[in-house]
């Protein structure tokens, strides 16, 4: 991928960052690159500029959806402009919560799979279809319009 941006973001609550970091490593594992905030924050730059070029480019955010996330202001900023941007989205359960009325809203049309062995077959095909994915054509564009 060019300019060094990753093909797969991952959005987490920080309480879940262990069952992040182990999910991001069986991706990258496989040969799809992610992006794995604070690790792939550079040094010296805006934290939220780096967390929407990186879902800007991505081909896809996989959503590791706990208590912690659906009640995270900032997970669901990312949620939010994933939609925005048309980058597919996977919600993996971590935990069985009733999804937070502005969660729901975005998150009514996408896929959800339980974590465990399914839900594992169904998140590596998701990422295997992300990668195979042209990368989007409008990444990063400054002029976002509001038709979710």
């Amino acid at each position: 991928m060019s300019s060094g941006y990753k093909e797969i973001f991952i959005s987490f609550a920080i309480e879940k960052e262990d069952v992040a970091r182990e999910i991001c490593s069986r991706i990258e594992k496989r040969g799809t690159s992610c992006f794995f905030a604070p690790r792939d924050i550079h040094a010296g730059r805006e934290y939220a500029r780096e967390l929407v070029d990186g879902i800007d480019h991505a081909k896809g955010l996989v959503l590791l959806m706990s208590k912690g996330a659906n009640e995270s202001p900032h997970v669901l900023r990312e949620v939010e402009r994933a939609v925005r941007k048309k980058v597919p989205i996977l919600m993996y359960r971590l935990e069985d919560v009733t999804l937070s009325k502005s969660m729901e809203y975005f998150l009514m049309t996408h896929q959800w799979v339980n974590a465990g062995a399914e839900g594992e077959k169904a998140l590596m095909s998701f990422v295997e279809e992300c990668k195979r994915a042209p990368h989007r054509e409008d990444a990063g564009k400054e002029n976002d319009t509001d038709d979710f």
